[in-house]
């Protein structure tokens, strides 16, 4: 198994692969506008293997929280991989483009579709943070989608930085200036089936400002029978803190979701890590608008939020959840909470 624990210019391309069908190279880039509590997400999946993609934009407010009532919905899938197309040099069919201003620094972002269009670029705050292995094993936090790596090297990264430039959605003109920023890149064999065991997990961010900003992946550790939602303690796996302009890994940490709603919608979590400086870290996060994403990783139901964060003196801090669990999981949690929380030794918060 050979899983990268680096990070170069030459992977911000396709990679060399093998010929398994379940190849996957995928990003997205995601930023938040806070007097809208609106957050943008780009995405796009090539199956390059499969000669396929799924490709587009959504974008999220507190008016709407289903893929079908999201403030825009550009996400189209079983796309055709254009003759040429790299990594971030690419535009689709939908009319979603992605090109490389500068590897590793700039990207610009373009679309135009009936009801949306943008010119935007991301810039970054310094280089990407490779998700190291587990010893011989890839990390927790990859572990159920990234598996049967055995000739080529397989890998995930998550930069910071900032979105500018223009967005209209329905006519209506928004100001894109300085928006917090949250990218990651993956690659390798993804092999998903709804089938799968998948643990409950999530992937938190803040960026207060350029020099002070935190990442984490929390897996949890339980079976998902006995595993509740509200209360429990997941172990951070991977993620990064930088304040005032140091950065750090993670490497301890434990993340709580304090309070969810009877959709299991959550509403308040806290993390609590320490980085290899020995530098704690407190946060407390509150939801203020998400969607609930029917992702395509097998059966894994997803609330993707925008979320407010205080750490460190740092107030409103915009931010992001992803906040996953196995689709039998949160069918059973949302039909019989008492009971999930019982089995699971936990308290209602």
């Amino acid at each position: 198994m050979a899983w990268s624990n680096e990070v170069s210019a030459a992977d911000e391309g396709f990679h060399r692969r093998t010929d398994d069908p379940w190849w996957n190279e995928s990003s997205f880039t995601t930023f938040r506008i806070p007097e809208r509590r609106l957050f943008g997400i780009l995405y796009h999946y090539v199956r390059p293997n499969q000669r396929t993609a799924m490709a587009g934009p959504w974008f999220v407010d507190d008016t709407g929280d289903e893929m079908s009532t999201a403030l825009y919905n550009g996400f189209d899938w079983h796309l055709p991989v254009p003759d040429g197309a790299d990594m971030f040099d690419v535009e689709f069919e939908n009319g979603y483009a992605v090109r490389t201003v500068t590897p590793q620094l700039a990207y610009r972002h373009t679309y135009r579709a009936p009801g949306c269009e943008f010119d935007l670029t991301f810039t970054a705050d310094r280089p990407p943070v490779a998700m190291l292995s587990a010893g011989e094993e890839v990390n927790r936090g990859m572990r159920d989608f990234v598996q049967d790596v055995e000739r080529h090297a397989t890998g995930h990264y998550e930069q910071t930085g900032v979105m500018n430039g223009s967005l209209r959605i329905e006519g209506e003109a928004i100001d894109v200036v300085d928006a917090a920023v949250i990218k990651d890149r993956t690659w390798g064999p993804r092999r998903i089936l709804i089938g799968q065991p998948k643990p409950r997990g999530s992937y938190t961010f803040a960026r207060a400002d350029r020099d002070n900003s935190f990442q984490a992946f929390a897996m949890s550790d339980r079976d998902w029978e006995t595993d509740p939602l509200v209360g429990a303690a997941d172990p951070v796996v991977h993620g990064f803190y930088v304040r005032d302009g140091v950065q750090g890994r993670l490497v301890s940490g434990v993340r709580r979701v304090l309070e969810r709603r009877p959709d299991g919608r959550p509403v308040r979590e806290e993390l609590d890590a320490v980085d290899e400086h020995g530098r704690e870290l407190h946060a407390v996060g509150t939801v203020r608008s998400l969607m609930k994403w029917h992702s395509p990783y097998g059966g894994v139901m997803t609330f993707w939020c925008y979320e407010d964060w205080s750490f460190d003196g740092h107030r409103d801090a915009p931010g992001e959840l992803q906040d996953w669990t196995m689709g039998r999981q949160f069918s059973r949690w949302v039909r019989d909470p008492g009971r999930v929380l019982r089995a699971g030794e936990a308290s209602r918060v």
